[in-house]
């Protein structure tokens, strides 16, 4: 995509960075966006979020960021946690599944709006311009 664009305003500096990462959700990119992608303060920026915020699974992302081990291996799990990618990978998603097994959608409505506002704001404000690509956001979410 990146060449494209190169090759078609051979008159601009085209630099492309794909940030996009599978699977996550709209709250996972908003904070992406906020730790890695707004200090570069692009002038164009595709967004693509809705398939995961709507995936109807036993977890939220509120549910899953605030699971809290056991008590009583609180300090193994904060070693852990800090020290390896994938223990920190699995307690996210599985612990949640345990401690809330109702079905849910990853993201609500209202979060998921409010994620986009924000991604489509903060680019505004140093004057750069969003794409909504909406190609993957089923119905319960429009």
């Amino acid at each position: 995509f990146g060449s494209l664009l190169a090759r078609r305003h051979p008159e601009r500096r085209v630099r492309v960075f794909n940030f996009g990462t599978h699977g996550y959700t709209s709250a996972q990119g908003r904070a992406q966006f906020e730790s890695e992608v707004l200090a570069l303060a692009p002038a164009l920026v595709f967004v693509a979020f809705g398939f995961n915020d709507a995936t109807v699974s036993g977890l939220d992302e509120r549910s899953a960021c605030e699971a809290a081990p056991p008590r009583a291996w609180a300090a193994v799990h904060e070693l852990l946690d800090r020290s390896s990618a994938t223990y920190h990978l699995l307690w996210k998603h599985a612990h949640p599944l345990r401690s809330h097994p109702a079905p849910r959608t990853r993201v609500l409505r209202a979060e998921f709006e409010a994620n986009l506002r924000a991604i489509a704001n903060r680019t505004s404000s140093f004057g750069g311009e969003v794409v909504l690509i909406d190609s993957c956001i089923p119905h319960s979410h429009l």
